[in-house]
C-alpha cells in the first residue's frame, strides 16, 4: 500500500501541473454565462441564498451549495475566473483523494484502485468539468459523495460501531444533495457497494442503516421535483421530450450519448464543447453510425449477461456506471446536444474500474506484463496530451465555439455564439458575418435575424437593421420584431416611429414591462415629460425588478425638483441593481442639491469604481473637490472626463473654471475656447468675462 500511495502522490501533483494553464481560462458565454456572467442572483445576499435552499435557481437546477459557492467566490475574489477556476481543481484533486480511499476501502485491490484513480484524475473526460467554470456543478456533489461513502463503509466495517461517523455520513448525504440532484441515486449506490460485498439485501442492520438516506433522497427529490426546472417544463426541454422530437428519438439519441462516453473513456482523445443532433433538411434523424453504435453496445450487453455476470467487480464498475450516467441525465437536464463529458464525471469512475481490472488481470501474465505497462504508459501520455490540449478550447469564447466549428462546421449555435462573443469584444464585422453564417444554417430562426439587426444598431448601420426588422415582420410579425425595430428608431431619433412600434408591441403583449419602458424614453426625448413619466411607473408596476424603469422614474421626479421621491426611486434601483453606475451617478446629484457633499462624493466615486470610465461621475466628483477647494483634484477629475469624451463641453468648461481659481488664466482660456466650440453658452461667457483681452 505504500507504494501506491507514493504513486498517488505523484498523480496527485501531475493533475495539478496538467491543469495549470487552465487558470488562464476565462467564461465563456455558454454555461459559464448561465452560473455566473449573467446570473442575476449571484450576488451573496440573504434573499438570493433563500431563493436557491427554498426554489433554486433560475435557470432550472436545485443546487444551492453550489450556487452559494458561485457566489461567495464572486463576492470575495472578484470578476475573475481564475479563483473559480483554482477552487474546481482543488475539488477535482481532493475527488482524486478521495476515490483512492474509497476504492481501497472497497475493492481490497489497491492496484485497481490506483489505476482506477489515475484515469480518474488524469483522462481528457474530465477537461470540461475541471477547466470550464460552470463544470464544478458536477463536481461539487461528488466530494460530499465521496466523504459520505468512506464514513459509511468504515461505519459498516468497523466491529465497534462508532454512531459518529454514521451520522457524519449522513450529513455529507445531505450535503451532496443540497450540491447536486445527481447525488440523489446514493442510496442505490450503498445498494450497490452491498451487493457487491455480499451483503443481503434483507439483512435488517443494513436495511436499518439505508433508510435515513433513502428519507435524505426522497425529501430532496420532493425539492427538485418543486423546483420550476419541472413545473415550467425546463426540465421536460432538457431531456428533449418535445413536440419536435419524438420520444424514440429521445431514447436512441440518449443511448448514443451514453455508449459515446464510454467510448471516450476507452479510447481518450478531444471531444468538442457540444455534440449537435443530427439535422437533415431541417428535420432530426438517427444516422447510420449511431445504429452501429447501439448495435455494438447491445452485444457488449450480451456479453456482459452472458460471462461476466460471475465478476462482481465488473458489475459494480458496470452498475456504477450506469446508475451515475443515468442519474445525470434525469437530475441535471439542460443543453443542447447528443454528448454532455461533463456529466460523466463521476459515471467514469465506473468505467475506469472496468478497464483497471482488464489492466490489473493482464499483468498477472508474465509474458504479458512488460507489454501491458508499456501500453498504459502510452495511454497515460497520451491521455495527459490530449487533457492539455482539452483545457485550451476553455480558454475563453472563441476558442471554445472555433471549435466546435471545425468538428461541426454545419452546426448554426456554434457560430451564434461566437458571433456574441465578437460583439462583446467591439468586433462588429465578424460578429455579423457570423450571424449570416447561423442564418443560412437555420433560416428559420426568427431570433438569429433579431440578433443579426442588433449587430447592426451596435455598429451604428441603424438602416440596415430597421430594414431586417421591417422584412420579418412582414413575413412573420412578432412582438420582438417591432420591439427590436422601435429601438432602431430611437437610435435613429425617429421618434414617432418608435412610438408606433412600441404601441404595436404592447397591444401583441400587454404586460411588456420593457416596451413600456422604451416608449417612456420615446416620449422623454420628445418633451412629453407627463406621458414618458406614465410609461416608466407601468413599467415598473408590471415588473418592480426592471431597475432601468425604476431609474427613469428617479431620474424625471430630480429634473422637476422632486428630490426626496426620486431619491427613493434611486435607492431602489441601486437595491435591484448595485452595479449600475448611473445610479449612483444621480444619486450623487440629489445628495449633491440636498447639500449632502459627502455623501455625494462618495456616491460619484462609487460610479467611477463601477465603471472607470464614466466621463460625467469624474466630472461631478470634480465638482464636488472644486466646491472644496481642492483644485489640482478637481482639474485631475475634469481631465480625466475629458480625455474619455472629448466632446463633453461642460468637463472642458468646468477645468477652466478652476484654472481661473489657480490663477492659470491662458490655461483656462484654452478650456473656455474648446467647450465654446462645442455649443457651451457657459463658456462663452467666460470667455467674454476672463479672456477678452
Amino acid at each position: 500500500m505504500k507504494t501506491q500511495s507514493i504513486l498517488l502522490f505523484v498523480v496527485i501533483i501531475a493533475t495539478a501541473l496538467l491543469y495549470v494553464p487552465s487558470l488562464k481560462n476565462d467564461f465563456n458565454n455558454w454555461n459559464d454565462s448561465t452560473y455566473i456572467t449573467s446570473n442575476s442572483n449571484i450576488e451573496l445576499k440573504g434573499e438570493n441564498i433563500k431563493q436557491s435552499f427554498l426554489q433554486g435557481e433560475y435557470y432550472g437546477e436545485y443546487a444551492p451549495l453550489t450556487a452559494l459557492s458561485y457566489s461567495f467566490i464572486h463576492k470575495h475574489f472578484g470578476g475573475s475566473a481564475k479563483p473559480h477556476i483554482v477552487f474546481n481543481l482543488m475539488v477535482h484533486l481532493c475527488n482524486t483523494l478521495l476515490l483512492f480511499v474509497f476504492l481501497s476501502l472497497l475493492i481490497k485491490n489497491p492496484w485497481v484502485a490506483l489505476f482506477t484513480t489515475v484515469l480518474f484524475a488524469l483522462h481528457p473526460i474530465q477537461a470540461g468539468s475541471v477547466a470550464c467554470v460552470s463544470g464544478r456543478s458536477n463536481m461539487l456533489y461528488v466530494l460530499f459523495m465521496l466523504l459520505s461513502l468512506i464514513l459509511y463503509l468504515r461505519w459498516w466495517n468497523s466491529s465497534h460501531k462508532k454512531w459518529l461517523s454514521y451520522s457524519a455520513s449522513l450529513l455529507f448525504a445531505l450535503l451532496a444533495g443540497i450540491s447536486g440532484a445527481q447525488a440523489l441515486a446514493l442510496p442505490v449506490i450503498i445498494l450497490l457497494i452491498s451487493a457487491y460485498g455480499n451483503t443481503p439485501i434483507k439483512n435488517k442492520r443494513f436495511l436499518y442503516s439505508l433508510m435515513p438516506f433513502i428519507v435524505i433522497a426522497l425529501l430532496l427529490s420532493v425539492q427538485v421535483i418543486a423546483n420550476y426546472q419541472f413545473q415550467s417544463g425546463y426540465f421536460i426541454d432538457g431531456i428533449y421530450i418535445t413536440s419536435e422530437l419524438p420520444l424514440y428519438l429521445v431514447f436512441v439519441f440518449k443511448l448514443y450519448g451514453i455508449v459515446e462516453s464510454l467510448w471516450l473513456l476507452i479510447i481518450p482523445g478531444n471531444h468538442s464543447v457540444v455534440s449537435p443532433y443530427p439535422d437533415f433538411m431541417g428535420s432530426y434523424h438517427i444516422t447510420i453510425y449511431m445504429y452501429l453504435y447501439i448495435g455494438l453496445f447491445a452485444g457488449l450487453l450480451f456479453l456482459f449477461f452472458r460471462y461476466a455476470l460471475k465478476n462482481k467487480l465488473l458489475v459494480f464498475g458496470f452498475t456504477l456506471y450506469a446508475v451515475s450516467i443515468i442519474s445525470s441525465i434525469l437530475f441535471k437536464p439542460g443543453g443542447y446536444g447528443l454528448l454532455h463529458t461533463e456529466l460523466v464525471y463521476f459515471a467514469a469512475a465506473g468505467g475506469f474500474i472496468l478497464i483497471s481490472l482488464l489492466i490489473t488481470t493482464a499483468l498477472k501474465h508474465k509474458i504479458l506484463k512488460p507489454v501491458v505497462i508499456v501500453l498504459f504508459s502510452v495511454y497515460l501520455i497520451v491521455s495527459c496530451a490530449f487533457t492539455f490540449k482539452q483545457t485550451q478550447i476553455y480558454k475563453n469564447s472563441f476558442w471554445m465555439w472555433n471549435d466546435v466549428t471545425k468538428n461541426h462546421p454545419g452546426f448554426y449555435l456554434a457560430y451564434e455564439r461566437r458571433a456574441n462573443y465578437y460583439l462583446s469584444e467591439g468586433n462588429h464585422t465578424l460578429a455579423i458575418e457570423d450571424y449570416k453564417t447561423a442564418i443560412k444554417l437555420n433560416p428559420g430562426m426568427d431570433m438569429l435575424r433579431i440578433n443579426l439587426a442588433n449587430a447592426y444598431n451596435i455598429a451604428g448601420e441603424y438602416h440596415q437593421a430597421v430594414s431586417l426588422f421591417s422584412e420579418m415582420i412582414h413575413n412573420n410579425p412578432s412582438v420582438e420584431a417591432y420591439f427590436n425595430r422601435a429601438n432602431s428608431y430611437l437610435f435613429l431619433q425617429e421618434y414617432d416611429k418608435a412610438i408606433d412600434d412600441l404601441n404595436q408591441a404592447i397591444r401583441m403583449k400587454p404586460d411588456y414591462s420593457e416596451a413600456y419602458n422604451d416608449r417612456g424614453v420615446a416620449h422623454e426625448k420628445k418633451g412629453l415629460m407627463d406621458n414618458a413619466l406614465e410609461d416608466y411607473l407601468k413599467a415598473f408596476a408590471i415588473d418592480n425588478k426592471n431597475y432601468l424603469a425604476c431609474f427613469n422614474c428617479a431620474k424625471l421626479y430630480g429634473n422637476t425638483g422632486e428630490y426626496a421621491t426620486s431619491l427613493d426611486y434611486i435607492n431602489k434601483t441601486i437595491k435591484l441593481n448595485d452595479k449600475y453606475a448611473p445610479a449612483y451617478n444621480v444619486r450623487g446629484i440629489l445628495l449633491a442639491h440636498l447639500e449632502k457633499t459627502d455623501e455625494a462624493f462618495e456616491d460619484f466615486s462609487k460610479a467611477i469604481e463601477i465603471d472607470s470610465n464614466f466621463a460625467e461621475a469624474y466630472n461631478n466628483r470634480g465638482s464636488v473637490y472644486y466646491n472644496k477647494g481642492q483644485m489640482d483634484k478637481a482639474i485631475a477629475d475634469y481631465t480625466k472626463a475629458a480625455e474619455i469624451a472629448p466632446g463633453f463641453a461642460e468637463a472642458f468648461n468646468n477645468r477652466g473654471a478652476a484654472y481661473i481659481a489657480v490663477g492659470e488664466t491662458e490655461k483656462a482660456c484654452s478650456d473656455f475656447t474648446i467647450a465654446a466650440q462645442i455649443g457651451h453658452y457657459d463658456a462663452k461667457e467666460n470667455l467674454t468675462k476672463f479672456c477678452s483681452e
